[in-house]
């Protein structure tokens, strides 16, 4: 099994094998005041290699950290089981996922990577950026 795509998105669902991604690709969120919700969600696209792998059971595993210069901080795990399932005549299908992450708290501003593990595997990593709002512009020009 392989991921052919990955991307954190405002909103996400799965409806007869096919993958609804609303504002996807965030790369950056501004969240002020911290703590605040991560409020989005993971969106997978998985490809079996075989019918043996469409069939056999795989555990994925995401984990969210924020990368400080001293190490990295876990904020938060998820860990699921896809049951393996016989496909219908034809090409394989593909395997669409949504991991909720709304509620996953962050606390600090700076760089997150989420890390997609498939089988113990690393199968994909992606970063994004938490940021505060900027502070009004005071006028100076009077």
């Amino acid at each position: 099994m392989r991921v052919t795509a990955v991307m954190l998105s405002d909103h996400a669902t799965v409806r007869e094998g096919l993958l609804h991604v609303l504002g996807g690709g965030i790369n950056r969120l501004i969240r002020d005041p911290l703590p605040a919700p991560l409020s989005a969600m993971l969106a997978l696209m998985l490809e079996p290699d075989s019918l043996d792998d469409q069939l056999e059971t795989h555990n994925l595993e995401v984990t969210i950290k924020h990368a400080r210069a001293e190490g990295d901080d876990q904020v938060a795990k998820a860990v699921m089981t896809l049951r393996g399932a016989a496909p219908a005549p034809g090409p394989l299908p593909s395997l669409p996922v949504v991991v909720p992450l709304q509620n996953v708290p962050i606390t600090q501003s700076g760089t997150h990577s989420i890390t997609v593990r498939l089988d113990d595997e690393p199968v994909a990593v992606i970063e994004f950026e938490v940021g505060k709002a900027a502070d009004p512009q005071v006028d100076q020009s009077r």
